[in-house]
């Protein structure tokens, strides 16, 4: 329900219903004594709350009433007060689904130590296959993380897939006397 507001001479005055869970309580027309709007739904929604909260304290009116509170000490506090009403008992076991825990996303690594060493672990393991690929020994004994690589491999590396030769030649080297000299002593022919 909900409060109006009228105006009378100069003067705002308040009228209507509150309702608090199932009941209805009727405000009769109250002056505000405000000259302006916003003065007069200032006082109008004090008289609201006003009205809320006597009525979960009137110990006359019959009507059951729930309360959600937001820890376990107010609810055995309000049973204090009110030894009428029942032993609090917690929503569905734990609020709202409210876990003990730190916040956020669960760590996928246990340290930040892990997290490269997970990288370079992979990374190694990819080269293995590669390697191993490359060179025509790839063992029918892979795991199950190696063998997702090779399957990664195989399908996007076109010298793996026959489209390409691997034409690679034997490498040369070139002969210094030390890391200064500008003058080579020889060259070492390819194999």
């Amino acid at each position: 329900m909900v409060l109006y507001y009228r105006k009378r001479g100069e003067v705002w005055h308040c009228r209507g219903k509150v309702r608090v869970g199932r009941q209805a309580f009727k405000v009769a027309e109250f002056s505000t004594g405000f000259r302006t709007r916003a003065e007069a739904e200032a006082a109008g929604a004090a008289e609201e709350a006003r009205i809320r909260r006597i009525s979960t304290r009137n110990p006359d009116d019959p009507h059951p009433k729930h309360i959600i509170v937001p820890d376990r000490r107010t609810a055995g506090f309000i049973h204090e007060q009110f030894p009428s009403c029942p032993v609090p008992e917690p929503l569905g076991g734990s609020v709202l689904g409210a876990s003990k825990g730190k916040p956020g996303r669960q760590r996928v690594h246990t340290s930040n130590a892990e997290k490269p060493a997970a990288y370079r672990r992979r990374k190694r393991e990819e080269r293995e296959v590669a390697a191993a690929m490359v060179n025509g020994r790839l063992a029918d004994t892979l795991g199950p993380d190696q063998q997702s690589i090779a399957d990664k491999l195989l399908a996007t590396t076109p010298e793996l897939q026959g489209a390409m030769t691997l034409d690679v030649p034997a490498p040369s080297s070139t002969i210094y006397a030390d890391i200064w000299a500008k003058e080579p002593l020889g060259q070492r022919p390819s194999l």
